[in-house]
């Protein structure tokens, strides 16, 4: 009440008494704080009331918020402008800051084949699986903020910005309020938003900070501590729910974990000069996609505020202007001259500098920063990267400054797959990192299903940058995979696959791989299904060694539904040749080796792989994507194993192409083509329509290529097919959920089929 009167009795002074400023010394002027609440994407109604507060010219002296409250506050702080608020908070990609994971494409290539296909990730701590502090860590947020607060990141404390400013975080072990004036502003940022059990805690200094609204949503006080006379508050955050709004375990839950925040909020209004509550009940703390219209919101509430904040202006600012602050340089060039490392104890400091692959003589932007980090950051070793970059004395170069946040070495991970066409499959993966020697991976991936498989490898990266990665690796699999007659199939085999493998190859990038390798071969193959008159098969074997050269390029955004980028798989292999023996059942059941052998000459092979998604708007893509699989084998009476098979929603086969229309492994070829045109379109979120068209040749562009190559077939005499199909799905939280149908004009018949899960 006493700082209302003396207010009031400034005013007064001011307007009936000008005379006093030229007798007397000028007394010095009330200061203007603003106070910004929590309140998620609510938060960004605060840039409409700011446009308002800039058009009746009114310049805080401090600003102080919470969670969202604070990100907008500290920006406008540091210099950025309303207008400048908005264009930010309207272009950013929210999923894509916001998500739960990285996007594929920020994955590193030899990284992507085991990301983004497991329904759950834990992570082995001192020897025990650990359950995730929260659910999001989300890289692409601590670069978001360690972008936007460049201006001053040299600024140590808050009180020192353009407007003083303070944020509010919450330390979880103490269940205090903590107000945040100094150290790492974009840290500071981060721990005042970090809502608990969403987003991960921030270790700040030697407190564990999670979300400033659990405690103190509206830090009017904290203000008043920076020295604010006439303070004004905008909350977006709503209040208690009545009993009658409580109608889930989940409304309950989150009522009771910010009762104390609301209880709070209430006493902290009454210290306000002027409240503002924009009436924001229809959007949710997740509504970011509605930006756009929540900023509208709080600018057309803010309005009717106008006269009043005007008068204020009039009244306060008098003779004086009001004070501008100083615009902080926002440098777009950096020249990187030293490189510090904190927070990592298993990768080496040195490695990290070298992957990084700033050059001190370089200039970098800031783009070409990031995508450095997010190079170093898709080794998958790190869950947390954030930078600063200090300027040195000569004012020229600048320190980088990197915050690591290192991932266990162990993890688990764990998948589901469904399919109508194959059989129920349960995925477990063990990864362990610098096992049992430095720059390692090795992993172990075990299918369990009535058709199991697993995959060993173990990677060594080696070079000064650890640019290069020597493979050595093993796979088995057990497949159900035809004999054909032509077109006709004539048996049907269960297959034990086992391949012994070393590769080279380039690692040094996110999107690309290149390099040799070679291997050895072994197919077991027992009759399920034998026409009759055939001989009475035991078992075929057939091994063979190979050498060939790869290439892999992959900018696709994710695996599922995917929306844009590139997908390009090119593998070159030549065979020496191809062993069988065949074993026959005698009289009396046993088994004996059978003088009938073949020897399948050497042949090369050439299979190339081609997709590429264009985004034609935030909802639609079309994909465009083609096959080319050919070989100089000679047709063979044993080619169970050496063709490609046609045909099937998602095969499981390594061979084998889907065809949808056919059903699965309906053809084995030697040579084929395929074109594949699709729309996608997403009818709500996470919810797609898709509908695709199909077309294969056994014969061209083959033979355009290798005039000599066997060609087989396919139904009435015809060497190509045509097929239509349409689905329906939906990304969940366990995996994609999809259904489909298709059409072959050839054979007219309709195949559906259900997807649940991760597909392997």
């Amino acid at each position: 009440m006493s700082r209302i009167i003396q207010i009031t009795l400034f005013i007064s002074l001011a307007f009936f008494f000008p005379f006093l400023s030229i007798a007397q010394p000028r007394a010095e002027r009330p200061k203007i704080g603003v106070v910004l609440s929590g309140g998620g994407a609510k938060g960004l109604a605060h840039i409409g009331f700011l446009k308002v507060m800039e058009e009746a010219g009114i310049v805080p002296d401090m600003i102080t918020g919470t969670s969202m409250g604070s990100i907008i506050g500290g920006l406008y702080a540091i210099g950025y402008t309303a207008d400048e608020l908005d264009s930010i908070s309207t272009h950013v990609d929210w999923a894509k800051v916001l998500a739960n994971s990285v996007p594929l494409n920020e994955i590193n290539i030899e990284e992507k084949q085991y990301y983004g296909r497991y329904l759950t990730e834990l992570y082995f701590k001192e020897g025990k699986l650990s359950l995730p502090t929260g659910v999001l860590e989300s890289e692409n947020l601590h670069l978001l903020l360690s972008r936007l607060t460049l201006p001053a990141q040299n600024i140590e404390y808050f009180q020192d910005l353009p407007i003083p400013f303070a944020c509010v975080g919450s330390d979880i072990s103490t269940g205090d309020a903590i107000v945040l004036n100094c150290g790492s502003l974009p840290e500071a940022l981060r721990a005042s938003m970090a809502i608990p059990s969403i987003f991960t805690p921030v270790e700040y200094g030697n407190r564990y900070l999670v979300d400033g609204g659990l405690f103190r949503n509206f830090p009017v006080d904290e203000v008043e501590d920076l020295g604010a006379d006439i303070i004004i508050g905008i909350n977006v955050a709503s209040d208690l729910k009545s009993f009658e709004e409580l109608n889930s375990m989940v409304d309950v839950l989150s009522q009771s974990a910010f009762v104390l925040s609301a209880f709070d909020t209430r006493q902290q209004k009454k210290k306000l000069d002027l409240l503002i509550e924009p009436p924001l009940k229809k959007y949710g703390t997740a509504s970011f996609t509605s930006a756009r219209e929540i900023i509208d919101e709080g600018y057309e509430v803010a309005l009717n505020f106008l006269d009043s904040l005007k008068t204020l202006a009039d009244t306060i600012y008098m003779e004086d202007q009001p004070h501008q602050p100083i615009k902080l340089p926002r440098q777009k060039q950096f020249n990187i001259f030293d490189i510090e490392v904190i927070g990592n104890s298993r990768v080496n400091s040195d490695l990290i500098i070298r992957k990084l692959g700033l050059l001190k003589t370089e200039i970098y932007s800031i783009n070409q920063i990031e995508e450095r980090i997010l190079l170093v950051f898709g080794s998958r070793n790190f869950s947390k990267i954030s930078y600063e970059l200090a300027p040195l004395d000569d004012g020229v170069a600048h320190k980088m400054i990197l915050k690591i946040k290192e991932n266990p070495p162990a993890s688990f991970k764990m998948g589901l797959f469904y399919e109508s066409e194959s059989p129920t499959s349960i995925i477990l993966n063990y990864t362990n990192r610098d096992f049992p020697i430095p720059y390692t991976r090795f992993i172990t991936e075990i299918q369990l299903s009535k058709l199991p498989g697993v995959d060993m490898n173990f990677l060594k990266y080696i070079g000064k940058n650890q640019g290069l990665g020597l493979m050595i690796g093993g796979y088995y699999k057990q497949d159900e995979i035809p004999s054909f007659n032509g077109n006709s199939r004539e048996a049907l085999f269960s297959n034990d696959y086992v391949k012994g493998y070393i590769n080279i190859q380039r690692v040094n990038r996110r999107d690309l791989t290149f390099g040799i390798g070679g291997g050895h071969e072994s197919y077991n193959l027992s009759p399920i299904v034998l026409n009759p008159g055939q001989i009475d098969l035991d078992k075929i074997r057939q091994t063979n060694w190979y050498t060939g050269a790869f290439l892999q390029l992959n900018t696709l955004n994710r695996w599922y539904f995917t929306q844009s980028g590139t997908f390009l798989n090119a593998f070159y292999e030549y065979n020496m040749g191809i062993n069988s023996s065949l074993f026959l059942n005698t009289e009396n059941g046993t088994s004996v080796f059978s003088l009938q052998q073949e020897k399948i000459p050497n042949f090369s092979a050439l299979k190339i792989t081609y997709d590429e998604f264009f985004p034609l708007s935030p909802k639609s893509t079309l994909r465009l994507g083609t096959n080319l699989w050919m070989s100089d084998l000679p047709e063979s009476g044993l080619n169970v194993m050496d063709y490609y098979l046609i045909g099937g929603f998602n095969p499981a086969y390594f061979n084998a192409m889907p065809f949808w229309g056919l059903p699965q492994n309906r053809y084995g070829v030697p040579n084929i083509f395929s074109f594949t045109l699709m729309y996608q379109y997403e009818l709500f979120n996470n919810t797609y329509l898709q509908v695709l068209a199909n077309y294969i040749d056994t014969q061209y562009p083959v033979q355009w290529f290798y005039p000599q190559a066997s060609s087989v077939e396919l139904e009435n005499g015809d060497f190509r097919q045509y097929s239509w199909g349409m689905s329906a799905g939906y990304n969940s939280i366990i995996g994609p959920i999809k259904v489909s149908i298709a059409w072959n004009r050839d054979t007219n018949t309709f195949l559906s089929n259900l997807q649940l899960g991760f597909f392997f």
